[in-house]
């Protein structure tokens, strides 16, 4: 039997993973490390009941990816040392440098033990690690799909503790010839609008979240002020066209490379809140400063910069281009739609309105 070990599972990318690996694949056994077996379960439901129905079997080992061994059994040890598989998702994605301690126990030791016990899998064919597009730090570059060195600045501890995951995964892989493929995605997003609830907390639709309460507390409909610089970017993926792309990477015969998932041009942040103007009614206009300039601030202002203060150093340094040269034979392939300033506009504008009604249910 086909089988494989999954961390991160419960999570919006791992539990989209899991449920095309359940049923587009033909592995058949999954083991899951999890923090609370009956939490997962809950979470997982579905796609439990999709894996029986296909006589393919969820098998939940609960332990802790920043414990030595992962603190599983001695039994639960013994149960995943012939997969053939390892897919590691298990992240910390706070931006904020107050986590740091607990995002890079989880993203930079949770990774060391793990490729500690997998060194040791006899079996083993491929490991997927799960990285980010955002592990070049800043500036203004194209990063290529290639190992990063020599980075000092980042961000936030979650942009660096995904760079030292990486440099340690490449040291250890020279050493032992494990195989590893590294999946930098960058925003992840949906077309999905059934699965918008489970990212309103996330990236742009926590933050187009936020604006629209802002609205509510602006007076007069006045300019709003952000921090920001108007000429910023950003990258975004569907969970869609992630997931497609993966489940063909996971085909091909080549199993040590570096792919980054990312749309193939950037989107413009006036196109991104043009969308959300439209969708609140915000006949205004926001106005990009810098923190240094923020003086005098409306209710309204305080209010965005409270929520999205992790934010700050993406809106004032956002300017990376991401290369996709790994995955453009796929995309064409798969007939992956290429997106534009048009498509974000549109994108955030449903997002709104779609959640509009749950929004109104909370004030």
């Amino acid at each position: 039997m086909e089988s494989t070990f999954i961390t991160g599972s419960t999570g919006f990318v791992g539990k989209n993973l899991l449920k095309s690996l359940v049923k587009d694949t033909e592995l058949t056994e999954f083991y899951l490390l999890v923090r609370n077996i009956e939490k997962a379960k809950r979470i997982l439901a579905e796609i439990i009941e999709e894996a029986k129905r296909i006589n393919k079997e969820v098998i939940f080992l609960e332990g802790n990816i920043t414990k030595k061994y992962l603190s599983l059994s001695e039994d639960n040890t013994y149960l995943i040392k012939d997969v053939e598989e390892v897919y590691h998702l298990a992240a910390n994605i706070s931006l904020s440098k107050k986590d740091r301690d607990n995002v890079t126990r989880v993203n930079l030791n949770g990774t060391i033990n793990l490729f500690n016990m997998i060194k040791d899998f006899s079996r083993l064919k491929k490991t997927y690690y799960f990285s980010t597009g955002y592990i070049c730090g800043k500036g203004k570059q194209v990063v290529k799909e290639e190992w990063i060195i020599d980075k000092k600045e980042f961000r936030n501890p979650y942009e660096e503790s995904k760079y030292l995951a990486e440099r340690f995964i490449k040291e250890f892989t020279d050493s032992y010839n494990i195989p590893v493929t590294i999946i930098r995605p960058t925003i992840i997003g949906t077309d999905n609008k059934l699965k918008y609830k489970e990212l309103v907390n996330q990236t742009i639709y926590y933050y187009a979240d936020i604006l629209r309460k802002a609205v509510l507390l602006q007076e007069n409909n006045k300019p709003i002020r952000l921090v920001g610089k108007p000429d910023i970017t950003f990258n975004l993926i569907t969970i869609e066209d992630l997931i497609k792309i993966l489940i063909k990477i996971r085909a091909l015969k080549q199993s040590s490379k570096i792919y980054h998932l990312a749309s193939k041009s950037n989107f413009s942040v006036s196109s991104y809140l043009e969308g959300i103007k439209e969708a609140i009614g915000f006949n205004s206009e926001y106005k990009f400063v810098n923190t240094d300039d923020f003086k005098n601030t409306t209710v309204a202002e305080n209010f965005i910069n409270k929520k999205t203060e992790n934010y700050f150093e993406y809106d004032l340094d956002s300017y990376i281009q991401l290369d996709v040269q790994n995955i453009q034979e796929i995309g064409k392939e798969l007939e992956i739609e290429d997106r534009d300033n048009k498509w974000i506009k549109n994108h955030i504008k449903d997002f709104l309105l779609s959640t509009k009604n749950e929004f109104i249910k909370k004030i």
